[in-house]
């Protein structure tokens, strides 16, 4: 569900631009990892209604990328500054 928030976080901050694009990026980079890294990996089976929730979350993933790549090509045809681009090309491959 982190990745869920922090992409939703990244589409958030492409819309308003500027400084906070970077904001989700960073918390992606220094959070994310350290969290799954230590949350570590579940052996044991999903019961069923858990098993719903990491399927929903898996399928919001798909929509959410979608729109992250929708925005960064309208980004991409109103902007003719490369530096502009920079923190929502990085985001958008990281994510």
């Amino acid at each position: 569900m982190l990745t869920n928030l922090l992409l939703a976080a990244f589409i958030a901050a492409l819309l308003e631009g500027g400084w906070l694009i970077w904001v989700p990026i960073g918390l992606a980079a220094l959070v994310g990892g350290p969290i799954d890294e230590l949350v570590g990996d579940d052996v044991t089976p999903a019961q069923w209604g858990w098993a719903r929730f990491c399927d929903f979350n898996l399928y919001a993933t798909l929509p959410l990328l979608v729109m992250i790549t929708g925005l960064l090509l309208r980004q991409a045809a109103d902007s003719s500054n490369w530096s502009a681009l920079l923190g929502p090309t990085i985001g958008t491959g990281y994510f």
